[in-house]
Protein backbone atom coordinates (compact mmCIF):
# COMPACT_ATOMS: atom_id res chain seq x y z
CA UNK A 1 0.00 0.00 0.00
CA UNK A 2 2.54 2.43 -0.93
CA UNK A 3 2.65 4.80 -4.00
CA UNK A 4 5.84 4.17 -6.21
CA UNK A 5 6.79 8.29 -7.57
CA UNK A 6 7.70 7.80 -11.23
CA UNK A 7 11.17 8.70 -11.16
CA UNK A 8 11.40 5.30 -8.59
CA UNK A 9 10.05 3.21 -11.59
CA UNK A 10 12.79 1.41 -13.89
CA UNK A 11 11.35 2.17 -17.83
CA UNK A 12 12.35 -1.20 -19.83
CA UNK A 13 11.87 -0.20 -23.32
CA UNK A 14 10.72 -3.33 -24.21
CA UNK A 15 10.29 -2.65 -28.31
CA UNK A 16 14.39 -3.97 -29.50
CA UNK A 17 13.20 -7.60 -27.24
CA UNK A 18 9.63 -7.68 -29.04
CA UNK A 19 10.91 -7.18 -32.40
CA UNK A 20 12.77 -10.49 -32.11
CA UNK A 21 10.08 -12.60 -32.12
CA UNK A 22 7.35 -10.55 -33.60
CA UNK A 23 8.17 -9.36 -37.17
CA UNK A 24 4.60 -8.06 -38.02
CA UNK A 25 4.39 -4.62 -37.74
CA UNK A 26 0.96 -4.43 -36.98
CA UNK A 27 1.15 -6.57 -34.17
CA UNK A 28 3.62 -4.35 -32.79
CA UNK A 29 1.93 -1.72 -32.95
CA UNK A 30 -0.96 -3.09 -31.50
CA UNK A 31 0.79 -4.04 -28.36
CA UNK A 32 2.57 -0.05 -28.25
CA UNK A 33 -0.93 1.19 -28.78
CA UNK A 34 -2.11 -0.95 -25.85
CA UNK A 35 0.38 0.35 -23.49
CA UNK A 36 -0.53 3.72 -24.43
CA UNK A 37 -3.79 2.90 -22.94
CA UNK A 38 -2.47 1.46 -20.08
CA UNK A 39 -0.56 4.76 -19.17
CA UNK A 40 -4.39 6.65 -19.77
CA UNK A 41 -6.36 4.22 -17.61
CA UNK A 42 -5.75 1.33 -16.92
CA UNK A 43 -9.41 0.49 -15.70
CA UNK A 44 -10.32 0.67 -19.13
CA UNK A 45 -8.37 -2.09 -20.83
CA UNK A 46 -9.99 -5.08 -22.66
CA UNK A 47 -7.48 -7.79 -23.56
CA UNK A 48 -6.56 -7.79 -27.46
CA UNK A 49 -5.55 -11.18 -27.76
CA UNK A 50 -7.54 -14.41 -27.85
CA UNK A 51 -6.35 -17.62 -26.28
CA UNK A 52 -5.31 -19.22 -28.98
CA UNK A 53 -3.64 -17.04 -31.08
CA UNK A 54 0.18 -17.63 -31.60
CA UNK A 55 1.29 -14.33 -30.55
CA UNK A 56 0.73 -15.27 -26.94
CA UNK A 57 2.73 -18.15 -26.77
CA UNK A 58 5.45 -16.32 -28.24
CA UNK A 59 4.80 -13.57 -25.66
CA UNK A 60 5.18 -15.98 -23.39
CA UNK A 61 8.45 -17.44 -24.47
CA UNK A 62 9.78 -14.22 -24.87
CA UNK A 63 8.84 -13.52 -21.12
CA UNK A 64 10.48 -16.87 -19.88
CA UNK A 65 13.20 -17.83 -21.99
CA UNK A 66 14.80 -14.21 -22.59
CA UNK A 67 13.23 -11.61 -20.19
CA UNK A 68 14.00 -13.71 -17.07
CA UNK A 69 16.68 -15.88 -17.79
CA UNK A 70 19.17 -15.07 -20.54
CA UNK A 71 20.59 -11.52 -22.07
CA UNK A 72 17.55 -9.54 -20.93
CA UNK A 73 17.39 -10.65 -17.77
CA UNK A 74 19.48 -7.49 -16.21
CA UNK A 75 16.48 -5.65 -16.86
CA UNK A 76 14.13 -7.87 -14.60
CA UNK A 77 16.96 -7.43 -11.83
CA UNK A 78 16.95 -3.63 -12.23
CA UNK A 79 12.94 -3.72 -12.36
CA UNK A 80 13.15 -6.26 -9.51
CA UNK A 81 15.83 -4.11 -7.66
CA UNK A 82 14.04 -0.63 -8.58
CA UNK A 83 12.47 -0.38 -5.03
CA UNK A 84 13.09 -1.95 -1.29
CA UNK A 85 9.89 -3.16 -0.24
CA UNK A 86 7.04 -4.53 -1.88
CA UNK A 87 3.99 -1.90 -2.77
CA UNK A 88 1.37 -3.99 -2.40
CA UNK A 89 2.09 -4.12 1.74
CA UNK A 90 4.66 -1.67 2.33
CA UNK A 91 6.98 -3.74 4.02
CA UNK A 92 7.43 -7.70 2.64
CA UNK A 93 10.80 -8.12 0.89
CA UNK A 94 11.02 -7.99 -2.77
CA UNK A 95 11.15 -11.43 -3.98
CA UNK A 96 9.45 -11.67 -7.75
CA UNK A 97 7.67 -9.94 -10.32
CA UNK A 98 3.99 -9.69 -10.07
CA UNK A 99 1.60 -8.91 -13.47
CA UNK A 100 -0.20 -6.01 -12.57
CA UNK A 101 -2.74 -7.19 -15.08
CA UNK A 102 -2.46 -11.21 -15.25
CA UNK A 103 -0.26 -11.94 -18.26
CA UNK A 104 -2.71 -15.09 -19.07
CA UNK A 105 -5.51 -12.66 -19.67
CA UNK A 106 -3.15 -9.47 -21.27
CA UNK A 107 -0.43 -11.37 -22.70
CA UNK A 108 0.38 -8.13 -24.72
CA UNK A 109 1.63 -6.78 -21.16
CA UNK A 110 4.24 -9.42 -20.24
CA UNK A 111 6.72 -6.96 -20.93
CA UNK A 112 5.58 -4.06 -20.36
CA UNK A 113 7.44 -2.09 -17.22
CA UNK A 114 4.50 -0.21 -15.82
CA UNK A 115 2.39 -3.75 -15.59
CA UNK A 116 5.76 -5.56 -13.82
CA UNK A 117 5.55 -4.83 -10.28
CA UNK A 118 7.99 -5.94 -7.47
CA UNK A 119 6.63 -7.69 -4.81
CA UNK A 120 7.16 -9.66 -2.00
CA UNK A 121 6.02 -13.59 -2.10
CA UNK A 122 2.99 -13.48 -0.13
CA UNK A 123 1.69 -10.45 -1.75
CA UNK A 124 1.96 -12.04 -5.38
CA UNK A 125 0.99 -15.37 -3.84
CA UNK A 126 -2.57 -13.64 -2.38
CA UNK A 127 -2.99 -11.76 -5.49
CA UNK A 128 -2.14 -14.50 -8.03
CA UNK A 129 -4.36 -13.78 -11.38
CA UNK A 130 -7.04 -11.56 -10.09
CA UNK A 131 -7.39 -8.26 -11.19
CA UNK A 132 -7.18 -5.35 -8.62
CA UNK A 133 -8.33 -1.85 -9.42
CA UNK A 134 -5.14 0.32 -6.77
CA UNK A 135 -2.16 0.40 -9.16
CA UNK A 136 1.07 1.22 -7.20
CA UNK A 137 2.33 3.50 -10.04
CA UNK A 138 -0.57 5.68 -10.34
CA UNK A 139 -2.83 5.53 -7.71
CA UNK A 140 -1.89 7.15 -4.50
CA UNK A 141 -4.18 6.58 -1.23
CA UNK A 142 -5.08 9.92 0.39
CA UNK A 143 -7.41 8.70 3.30
CA UNK A 144 -6.44 6.74 6.43
CA UNK A 145 -8.01 3.13 5.52
CA UNK A 146 -7.45 1.97 9.04
CA UNK A 147 -8.86 2.89 12.76
CA UNK A 148 -6.44 1.00 14.94
CA UNK A 149 -7.80 -0.67 18.23
CA UNK A 150 -6.07 -0.72 21.20
CA UNK A 151 -6.66 -3.91 23.74
CA UNK A 152 -4.96 -4.77 27.22
CA UNK A 153 -5.37 -7.96 28.38
CA UNK A 154 -3.41 -10.60 31.10
CA UNK A 155 -0.39 -7.70 30.84
CA UNK A 156 -0.31 -7.41 27.14
CA UNK A 157 -1.04 -5.05 24.76
CA UNK A 158 -2.04 -5.83 21.12
CA UNK A 159 -3.07 -3.16 17.99
CA UNK A 160 -6.27 -4.37 16.02
CA UNK A 161 -6.24 -2.54 12.69
CA UNK A 162 -9.80 -2.85 11.68
CA UNK A 163 -11.38 -1.10 8.03
CA UNK A 164 -12.43 2.14 8.07
CA UNK A 165 -16.02 2.22 6.75
CA UNK A 166 -15.81 5.53 4.95
CA UNK A 167 -12.85 3.89 2.46
CA UNK A 168 -13.60 2.87 -0.91
CA UNK A 169 -14.92 -0.89 -1.85
CA UNK A 170 -11.87 -0.80 -4.64
CA UNK A 171 -9.66 -0.28 -1.36
CA UNK A 172 -11.89 -2.73 0.98
CA UNK A 173 -11.06 -5.33 -1.33
CA UNK A 174 -7.59 -4.44 -1.94
CA UNK A 175 -7.00 -4.81 2.08
CA UNK A 176 -8.85 -8.09 2.13
CA UNK A 177 -6.90 -9.49 -1.19
CA UNK A 178 -3.25 -8.82 0.65
CA UNK A 179 -4.91 -9.95 4.10
CA UNK A 180 -3.83 -6.65 5.25
CA UNK A 181 -6.17 -6.15 8.43
CA UNK A 182 -4.37 -8.87 9.76
CA UNK A 183 -0.45 -8.74 8.79
CA UNK A 184 -0.67 -4.84 9.57
CA UNK A 185 -1.87 -5.54 13.01
CA UNK A 186 1.39 -8.51 13.29
CA UNK A 187 3.55 -5.44 12.25
CA UNK A 188 3.01 -2.92 14.52
CA UNK A 189 2.96 -5.36 17.02
CA UNK A 190 6.49 -6.21 16.64
CA UNK A 191 7.17 -2.40 16.24
CA UNK A 192 5.59 -1.28 19.02
CA UNK A 193 7.81 -4.46 20.72
CA UNK A 194 11.13 -3.40 19.43
CA UNK A 195 10.63 0.02 21.27
CA UNK A 196 9.14 -0.66 24.46
CA UNK A 197 12.54 -0.72 26.23
CA UNK A 198 13.34 2.51 25.00
CA UNK A 199 10.08 4.67 25.90
CA UNK A 200 10.22 2.28 29.35
CA UNK A 201 13.57 5.36 29.75
CA UNK A 202 11.22 8.75 28.78
CA UNK A 203 9.25 10.62 31.19
CA UNK A 204 5.61 11.48 30.19
CA UNK A 205 6.45 14.65 28.25
CA UNK A 206 9.13 13.41 26.38
CA UNK A 207 6.98 10.37 25.19
CA UNK A 208 4.96 12.76 23.90
CA UNK A 209 7.13 14.35 21.86
CA UNK A 210 8.21 11.17 20.48
CA UNK A 211 5.44 8.98 19.66
CA UNK A 212 4.07 13.24 18.21
CA UNK A 213 7.20 13.24 16.19
CA UNK A 214 7.24 9.52 14.59
CA UNK A 215 3.38 10.14 14.04
CA UNK A 216 4.45 13.07 11.96
CA UNK A 217 7.22 11.75 9.80
CA UNK A 218 5.72 8.08 9.22
CA UNK A 219 5.65 7.82 5.18
CA UNK A 220 4.03 4.47 5.64
CA UNK A 221 0.44 4.01 6.37
CA UNK A 222 0.12 1.31 8.72
CA UNK A 223 3.04 2.65 10.66
CA UNK A 224 1.62 6.57 10.68
CA UNK A 225 -1.90 4.96 11.79
CA UNK A 226 -0.03 3.10 14.55
CA UNK A 227 1.20 6.33 16.31
CA UNK A 228 -2.22 8.03 15.65
CA UNK A 229 -3.80 5.19 17.68
CA UNK A 230 -0.99 5.76 20.47
CA UNK A 231 -1.24 9.67 20.81
CA UNK A 232 -4.97 9.02 21.34
CA UNK A 233 -4.40 6.63 23.88
CA UNK A 234 -0.93 7.94 25.30
CA UNK A 235 -1.72 7.86 29.07
CA UNK A 236 -2.96 4.20 29.12
CA UNK A 237 0.11 3.25 26.96
CA UNK A 238 2.22 5.11 29.11
CA UNK A 239 0.98 3.84 32.27
CA UNK A 240 1.41 0.38 30.83
CA UNK A 241 4.63 0.98 29.28
CA UNK A 242 5.64 2.05 33.03
CA UNK A 243 3.71 -0.77 34.87
CA UNK A 244 6.09 -3.54 33.03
Amino acid sequence: MHFIDDENIYKFDNTPLLKTKIKDDSILNMIKSQENLYLKDVNIISPCFNENDKEVSILKDLYKNEFVSKKWERHYNKIKNSISECPYCDFGEIAEIDHFLPKYLYPEFILFYYNLIPSCHNCNKNKGVKRIHIHPYKDKIDIEPFDVEIKISNSNIVFLYNVNNEISDNLKEYIRLFDLSKRYSRQANLIFRDNICCYKGFDYKYFNVEIQTKYEYSTKIYVKALYKSILYNLKMIYNYIHSK
